[in-house]
């Protein structure tokens, strides 16, 4: 049998080789067809060589995920792969034994008919909420835990042993820097280093840390021993993954500590960074079309992740008999594992995971699915073609039902045909949608199947998520591709906290006006992040000589010059209030309204705080205010 070589050009743009076997002349093609074959025209049958599995792959496959991932194997190398041996390219290329990722089997028997009626009633309830709503502080907490904290400590001061460096850190420092990032998220400008400059200095953050700080911070953060990484790609445990590993493991058990509601759609995210990185992915329709692949499981009406994984460019490890054959739907089978079985859950996912046998299975596992369908996966379902809708106008239909599953695939015509399978929501109840009319120039009502809308409606979570994310992004430039995995965790920690505090908030029947938006959550989080439990700025020891433009305003001061008017310290978080640190009077020359008692007019003002507060003889508001008394 010989090899040759052939270039073909990937769907990212990249070149890649491919090996072509050609077979010896002695080799024919079968003479008789089985019984498959004559049955069913759409399906090509193939025997896995040393078993009697019989794979079923479609005649209309048009890319790699179409492919049974019992027919993938290790064929195509880039230009990256010239070192490879010859003779190892040829074992390569031999047919895969398969491994219970064969192609799901199920006759499909389509029929124009309507969809069976399905009991989709939630079999599940939301656990009831708090007594009290917590803080912001609590509910970050419970997603980037001080566990986490710690061992970010421990692996960046053994990083920097390993580096030869005499910097350490200790655990009140990191919470200062990570309430800094999440602060730069807040209030960007262009270059970090323009926080502490002389032009632009942003006292909020300059104040409670110094550059070389937190650039050496930022240098030697780590999350993983770098002694017992596996840097051979061949391995079969090397992970790609392996610095950042830690932190996405224990984010990701602390988000399925949350109870799910029952609609949750799936989707791809993408954590930004254009550096180079053998997992990094090109999507050309995201925002964001360069970084790391995360593929979600979040809730269609608030957005929050429930669960993730990183895609890696390997197909997911699943248990005998759980794979469907296909990588993208196996991703979908990956996370609806932690969703609780037979509950009527419902999922909602795109064309790029959905296939006929995804959502089978997933119906002989309990879960309810509606999602788009690509043309070439409808499985030999007969609908009419895009040419007979558009003769019949917007909002024409046509739609067929799997007799023997009650799976459902309507063809919808808008601006163009589009497929919806689903398996529990047909095209009954049709309601209207609006839609502009360029030649009328005006909105019409066009009809609309009930499979579409509901898609419409509950595929959203995954970029609800990454709109609430992108608003107060934390996200710097560098060439540390883990460093920005850390952003996307503080990302997620903070919008999975808001989302859990709106939860219980609604619980309690929370009025409105003092439910706390995204900003202001995220604002008393770096706050405290940065001032809890430490020591007031005016008590830290400063390196070098006072400015010359404040020696200058303190000699140049003259009374007759009119005073402007005191700024006003906004009212401190009742964690900072009562953490008995660090808050020591301090005589001001200015006089103030005492916050506490709100009739005195003082000059004793709390160091840390920035509030003035009564401390005479006859009034102690001092005390009373840091005692809660």
């Amino acid at each position: 049998m010989d090899v040759d070589m052939e270039i073909r050009l990937t769907r990212s743009g990249r070149r890649a080789r491919q090996l072509v076997l050609i077979p010896d002349a002695d080799i024919s093609d079968a003479d008789a067809e089985t019984d498959n074959d004559a049955d069913d025209p759409d399906y090509n049958t193939s025997t896995l060589p040393g078993s009697n599995i019989t794979v079923y792959t479609d005649s209309d496959a048009s890319s790699d995920d179409d492919v049974p991932l019992a027919n993938l194997h290790s064929s195509i190398y880039t230009d990256d792969d010239d070192d490879i041996p010859l003779a190892r390219m040829q074992q390569a290329n031999q047919p895969a034994v398969n491994n219970g990722r064969q192609k799901y089997e199920h006759t499909f028997r389509w029929r124009p008919m309507k969809q069976p009626v399905v009991d989709t009633s939630w079999r599940d309830v939301l656990p009831c909420g708090p007594d009290e709503v917590g803080t912001p502080i609590t509910y970050f907490w419970q997603f980037f835990t001080h566990d986490m904290m710690q061992h970010i400590v421990e692996e960046t001061n053994r990083y920097a042993v390993q580096s030869g460096s005499s910097f350490r850190i200790n655990l009140q420092r990191l919470e200062t820097y990570i309430g800094i990032l999440l602060r730069m998220g807040i209030v960007q400008m262009p270059r970090y280093r323009m926080y502490w400059s002389s032009a632009l200095r942003y006292n909020a953050i300059a104040d409670y840390m110094s550059r070389n700080e937190f650039e050496d911070t930022g240098r030697f953060i780590h999350f993983n021993d770098n002694t017992k990484i596996i840097p051979d790609r061949k391995d079969p445990c090397y992970d790609p993954l392996f610095k950042i590993r830690p932190l996405l493991e224990k984010l990701r058990q602390q988000c399925l500590l949350v109870a799910p509601e029952q609609k949750q759609s799936i989707d791809e995210q993408m954590i930004p960074f254009k550096g180079k990185n053998k997992i990094r992915q090109y999507l050309p329709n995201k925002p964001k079309r360069w970084g790391f692949k995360v593929i979600a499981r979040c809730c269609s009406r608030t957005g929050f992740t429930h669960d993730f994984t990183v895609y890696d460019g390997k197909s997911p490890e699943l248990g005998d008999g759980e794979s469907v054959g296909y990588q993208p739907a196996d991703f979908v089978i990956l996370l609806s594992k932690t969703l609780p079985q037979h509950k009527n859950y419902i999922l909602y996912f795109d064309n790029w995971f959905n296939f006929p046998e995804l959502q089978l299975k997933l119906k002989h596992l309990g879960f309810h699915s509606v999602g788009t369908l690509r043309a070439n996966r409808l499985r030999g379902c007969n609908l009419k073609s895009e040419s007979e809708l558009r003769k019949k106008g917007r909002g024409s239909h046509d739609a067929v039902v799997d007799a023997n599953s009650g799976l459902c695939i309507v063809r919808w015509f808008d601006n163009r045909a589009v497929q919806i399978s689903s398996s529990h929501v047909g095209v009954e109840p049709v309601t209207m949608v609006k839609r502009w009319d360029s030649k009328a120039k005006k909105h019409v009502e066009v009809p609309c199947p009930a499979s579409v809308t509901e898609y419409n409606t509950n595929m959203g979570g995954v970029d609800l998520f990454d709109m609430l994310a992108a608003l107060y992004r934390v996200d710097h430039k560098g060439r540390k591709w883990y460093k920005r995995i850390l952003y996307w965790v503080l990302n997620v920690a903070c919008v999975n906290g808001w989302i859990l505090y709106r939860r219980h908030c609604s619980q309690l029947s929370v009025p409105r006006k003092d439910v706390l938006d995204l900003l202001a959550f995220v604002t008393n989080i770096s706050q405290c992040l940065i001032v809890l439990n430490k020591q007031a700025p005016p008590l830290q020891r400063k390196r070098g000589r006072p400015t010359t433009e404040a020696a200058m305003s303190e000699d140049s001061h003259d009374e007759n010059t009119p005073t402007r008017k005191a700024t006003v310290h906004p009212t401190p978080s009742a964690e900072i209030r009562l953490d008995n640190t660090g808050h020591l009077p301090d005589h001001k020359a200015t006089k103030g309204r005492c916050r506490h008692c709100k009739t005195s007019i003082v000059r004793t003002c709390c160091t840390k705080c920035g509030v003035f507060l009564c401390l005479t003889v006859d009034k102690n508001c001092y005390f009373a205010y840091h005692t809660n008394s």
